[in-house]
């Protein structure tokens, strides 16, 4: 382990309502998209696995289905959930809240040609200028662990986050290929934990994910 370092637990939160009925959610926070049964339930199992680390700080999005899920967490440490847009899901604009079916039909031609660039221009790519970046959702993510790291070295903390952000720190830490995380590969409250200092991110353990090549199930 790292001398001095931040260790920081990174959760993705339970199923939403829109999970279930296979709506794109992006960022909007609809109020009827909350944690379902099984969400809470997953949010539970998740605060009996962490019980007994020694969080100094939540943190969560602020999206309605990651709160929910950090305040069942934050119970069992008596700690206030602070929330903050840099742990948000991808920014899909247009497309939030529209059919899973509907948005591949309609994103098709856009996906086809994101499939042909390279690796490189596939991080910067957007949809008809409607949707963030990979590589803007990653740096969001870099920010906030950045941040954290500063303000908690030699602490542990929590983040409860998204599938798009949490994947794409995978990927730039090396877990696996870009290409092989693709949406459907992260399980909800799926967990990565990591040391960060201000020199370097630690990978230390990760559990909920199946890297795959692409299928058109994998939204």
């Amino acid at each position: 382990m790292m001398s001095r370092a931040c260790t920081i637990y990174l959760l993705r939160h339970g199923e939403s309502q829109w999970n279930q009925q296979r709506l794109m959610q992006g960022q909007m926070n609809h109020p009827h998209n909350h944690l379902t049964a099984q969400g809470k339930k997953q949010a539970r199992r998740a605060q009996k696995e962490l019980v007994g680390v020694p969080f100094a700080a939540i943190y969560s999005s602020d999206l309605i289905r990651a709160v929910e899920t950090a305040e069942v967490i934050a119970r069992s440490h008596v700690l206030p959930v602070i929330q903050t847009g840099l742990l948000r899901e991808r920014g899909i604009s247009v497309y939030e809240g529209q059919a899973v079916d509907r948005y591949m039909q309609s994103t098709a031609e856009d996906f086809e040609k994101f499939l042909l660039l390279p690796e490189y221009a596939q991080w910067r790519y957007t949809y008809e200028g409607s949707h963030e970046s990979d590589r803007s959702v990653l740096e969001r993510m870099l920010h906030w662990i950045e941040d954290v790291t500063r303000k908690h070295l030699g602490q542990t903390v929590l983040g409860v986050s998204h599938g798009g952000p949490l994947r794409m720190l995978l990927a730039h830490l090396g877990y696996a290929s870009y290409r092989m995380l693709w949406p459907g590969t992260m399980s909800h409250t799926a967990r990565i934990v990591i040391n960060s200092t201000s020199k370097k991110i630690e990978l230390v353990e990760v559990a909920g994910v199946a890297p795959r090549e692409w299928t058109t199930e994998s939204l």
